[in-house]
């Protein structure tokens, strides 16, 4: 559309300038015509009688009224014009078929003309800047129709086709079990648009088999059939149905640009199990490419494979602080740990967290640690989600405070808020634990 305008756009302006350009001549013309009939313009006609030296108006009198001498030869008569040029300007300007008209238009019009040509000049002044700017809308038009241009492409990085084994010292070889289903973690449509969408599917999983590293890659199919370039953001904390947030994560934010189909990969390592029997993600989002958000999935999306291991965790020689119908909170002090190495827990503590339900995730977050009635500021708990199903071990959750220090032997609190993703009624607080009391017990 902006070729087709720029192409009309001048098409009008050269119309403009042809038209602009034939008035100028018929100006020019004019005026050089009115220039030299005015040097001719009638004078009264007034000479001297070449006998008697008498003023004769040869308009009124066709011999000297004072001698009555003819004036037919007088030389100031005969030179007053010249014959061939007075004829010819006579015939034009004052001739019966013009009856004056041209005349009158010539030198009538003769000051207007003056100003015409003055506006002229400026005429064509702006005329060549605007040519000069719809002449740089046209090649820009060119250059956007061609290029499929996109302001939004300025200072922005779009991820394109990888491959799986980037660099000679890799070794990632495919496993011998398979993603079950789709894959999709992420299908959204633009105002429920079908030829409007975007998807993200996990398709295959790596493994490292070189003695450099130790994990895994996971190849995922992105594809924006959308008219939009878009950020897409997806993580995920949860493998084998056991979450480490102070362990190994997969986390992706990248651009992608609009109508492509691009293979990228995300790497993981330090995985606790031989394989990958489940992968969880917390988090898929949709963004524009300067992170306004478009569209955030509610719910986790979790991913099985073929795989056939144990992932069953044994906790029992960890207490448990708080239960309900809906998660079981354990201590993570080891006791057999402690007992032969040392260990500060003044730099935070961890709690192991079970999701005993079947569909409900919650956001995990805390009002902070409590002593002797003063709340402590808290830190360590941060973007933390409990899976149905999943054995959550948080990151260490600690204060800076001068009275966060030998725990141990000081009372200490903690209260956890729940909130379910699902359904907000299912939300809960556990209020104040009593840390002194219920969290370096162990029943081994």
């Amino acid at each position: 559309m902006g070729f087709l305008s720029a192409l009309c756009i001048l098409f009008v302006f050269y119309r403009v300038y042809r038209k602009t350009k034939e008035n100028n001549i018929d100006n020019k013309t004019n005026t050089a015509t009115f220039n030299r009939i005015k040097k001719k313009e009638y004078k009264p006609p007034v000479i001297t009688c070449d006998y008697c030296g008498s003023k004769v108006d040869t308009a009124v009198y066709d011999r000297c009224p004072n001698c009555g001498a003819s004036y037919d030869l007088d030389s100031e008569w005969i030179n007053r014009f010249d014959a061939y040029e007075e004829e010819s300007d006579y015939n034009q300007y004052y001739n019966s078929s013009n009856t004056g008209s041209i005349y009158q238009r010539t030198f009538q019009n003769y000051g207007p003309n003056k100003v015409k040509q003055k506006k002229t000049g400026s005429l064509k002044k702006t005329f060549r800047i605007l040519t000069g700017i719809f002449i740089a809308i046209f090649v820009l038009s060119i250059i956007a129709y061609i290029f499929d241009y996109d302001s939004s492409d300025v200072g922005v990085d779009y991820r394109g086709n990888e491959k799986v084994n980037e660099y000679s010292y890799e070794d990632y070889q495919l496993v011998d079990y398979t993603v079950e289903g789709d894959g999709q973690i992420l299908n959204y449509y633009f105002d429920n648009d079908e030829n409007q969408n975007i998807t993200v599917t996990l398709k295959n999983i790596y493994e490292d088999h070189s003695s450099y590293r130790d994990g895994y890659k996971f190849e995922f199919e992105v594809v924006n059939n959308s008219d939009r370039n878009v950020k897409i953001v997806f993580s995920a904390h949860t493998f084998n149905s056991y979450s480490d947030y102070d362990g190994s994560y997969l986390y992706s934010n990248d651009n992608y640009k609009k109508h492509s189909t691009v293979t990228v990969y995300e790497e993981l390592s330090n995985v606790a199990q031989s394989e990958i029997k489940n992968i969880s993600f917390e988090r898929c989002s949709i963004l524009t490419t300067d992170s306004s958000t478009i569209y955030d999935r509610s719910d986790v999306a979790t991913i099985t494979t073929t795989s056939t291991i144990d992932i069953g965790y044994n906790l029992t020689r960890y207490h448990v602080i708080y239960s309900n119908d809906y998660v079981d909170i354990y201590s993570a002090y080891d006791y057999v740990t402690d007992s032969n190495t040392y260990i500060n827990y003044d730099e935070g503590l961890k709690y192991y967290i079970v999701n005993k339900t079947e569909d409900l995730s919650f956001d995990v977050e805390t009002d902070g640690y409590l002593g002797q009635g003063k709340s402590l500021y808290t830190y360590g708990l941060y973007n933390t989600v409990s899976i149905p199903g999943v054995t959550l071990l948080t990151s260490e959750i600690y204060s800076y405070e001068d009275y966060f220090s030998d725990v141990k032997n000081k009372e200490l609190y903690i209260s956890f808020d729940f909130k379910c993703k699902e359904n907000p009624l299912e939300s809960f607080s556990t209020g104040y634990i009593d840390l002194k009391t219920e969290y370096w017990r162990s029943e081994g």
